[in-house]
């Protein structure tokens, strides 16, 4: 039996759109080895009928199956001849030179592969509507306009991952992911992408926005001077406190920029220690939200939560960095580094999953007699840096038995004064992430008022999981 290609219904508007806008000379060598039916859809531009379309495009080799098997089969010296003959009307064209030095046999070496004569395409769209053409021993790949695009450096995970992860875990870092999410999961993702494409943070504080905007247009050589003798004035308190943040983190930076060399080293740790610390060195000097500890430290919440499994588990995992609330001494904001962006980028996605849920684990179990719907405002905080990009991510509890790991901002920290703008999205990032830290200050501050009695609740935490989330826990590992 044959099987059918899958046709989408954008296929002959992307083959026009790429012979009139891109001019691309390969759609003609393309089309007359396609059926008529298509062609003929392609040149009146009808693309409202796929019935005879999708009955007639074949595999190639699946085609080759359904011919008599005297089409089918050629003898391999018919197919060395061809090329013999092709070899030596290929040489024919050439001049004869006397002596043939070593470039001219490597140009006729060049010539041999790029030339395409007696060759067939072979276009088809596979599942992830990519539009792959492959002639002789090469692929071609083209994306489809409209075809979504992860962004480089950024969490990433295997979809064989997401599938076993998806019985108790939404995870959302992506649009891809967010149509596999939960609605409350995917409505979470699209606010949080939405307040970062309009620097909603940002603009929440218009006086250090426009500090921010005059730093940046200083030459390099005058960053320090500008940063400590402006952006003092018509401030507010917390504009004042985010601005004395910022010249901080600037002036790192500027040093940053006087002593860097021009190579990119690929050691995991040098980026991270020299560009990414810096910046959280003083996010918590200034705003005094946490503390952290740095480079290889072992969760604590991980040996908490083995103590309250019915059979000890081994948690055993290190992390890259770990912020404290200064409030309750619980561990809020979880660091992993990942260098440059390679296979190693899913398993620590892995890690930070497993290590922020085992830690709103352990709040689960602290605030048992606390209301459930105070609790599904608990959230604890990730952040993944690779190469040079940081992604924030947070993980709440969406359902008694559901998790969600959703991306909450991301920002490219400069290296270099030629990419100093992009420190309007870290800067945003750091106030997206300072909100978020005091509004949990709030909700801690509650929980505990609910979990000793002093506030009436409608249901609590223990009746309304009822030890799914534990059960699911356990099933899992």
């Amino acid at each position: 039996m044959i099987k059918k290609r899958t046709l989408p219904d954008d296929l002959l508007i992307y083959l026009g759109y790429l012979k009139k806008n891109l001019r691309a000379q390969i759609i003609d060598d393309i089309l007359p080895q396609l059926p008529a039916t298509i062609i003929n859809q392609y040149n009146t531009g009808d693309a409202t009928v796929y019935g005879n379309i999708e009955k007639d495009l074949y595999y190639p080799e699946q085609q080759q199956q359904s011919q008599p098997q005297q089409q089918q089969q050629q003898p391999e010296e018919k197919e060395q001849q061809h090329e013999q003959q092709q070899q030596q009307q290929r040489k024919a064209k050439r001049p004869s030179d006397p002596v043939e030095g070593p470039s001219q046999k490597r140009q006729q070496v060049d010539d041999e592969s790029n030339d395409d004569s007696g060759t067939d395409y072979d276009v088809f769209l596979d599942n992830k509507n990519m539009l792959k053409l492959r002639k002789k021993s090469k692929t071609y790949i083209y994306l489809h306009p409209h075809q979504y695009k992860t962004s480089p450096n950024k969490p990433r995970i295997d979809a064989d991952d997401i599938t076993t992860l998806n019985k108790f875990v939404d995870i959302v870092l992506s649009e891809h992911h967010a149509f596999q999410a939960s609605s409350i999961a995917n409505q979470i993702y699209q606010v949080n992408m939405g307040e970062q494409d309009s620097n909603s943070c940002l603009d929440d504080f218009p006086g250090t926005k426009m500090f921010l905007k005059s730093v940046l247009e200083e030459k390099m050589d005058d960053f320090p001077k500008f940063m400590w003798m402006n952006g003092y004035e018509g401030c507010t308190e917390e504009e004042l406190e985010m601005n004395k943040m910022m010249r901080y983190i600037l002036t790192d930076f500027h040093l940053n920029c006087m002593i860097k060399a021009g190579d990119k080293t690929t050691n995991e740790r040098t980026p991270f220690c020299e560009h990414f610390i810096p910046i959280f060195k003083a996010f918590s000097g200034v705003t005094r939200l946490m503390d952290f500890v740095w480079c290889e430290k072992g969760l604590m919440n991980n040996r908490l939560l083995s103590l309250c499994l019915p059979k000890p588990m081994n948690f055993r995992s290190l992390l890259d960095g770990i912020g404290t609330s200064l409030k309750d001494k619980v561990e809020r904001l979880l660091i992993e580094s990942s260098g440059n962006d390679d296979g190693h980028t899913e398993e620590d996605t892995l890690k930070q999953i497993s290590n922020t849920i085992n830690s709103l684990g352990v709040d689960l179990r602290n605030y048992k007699l606390a209301s459930y719907d105070t609790f599904l405002k608990r959230q604890i905080f990730g952040i993944h840096f690779i190469d040079e990009k940081m992604t924030l991510t947070s993980t709440c509890l969406v359902t008694p038995a559901r998790y969600a790991f959703i991306e909450v901002r991301s920002a490219r920290i400069p290296t270099s004064y030629e990419e100093r703008w992009d420190w309007a999205k870290v800067i945003e990032l750091l106030l997206k992430l300072k909100r978020d830290l005091m509004d949990q200050e709030g909700v801690t501050e509650l929980l505990k008022q609910e979990q000793n009695g002093f506030v009436k609740v409608a249901r609590t935490v223990k009746d309304t999981v009822k030890g799914d989330v534990k059960k699911a826990m356990t099933d899992a590992m």
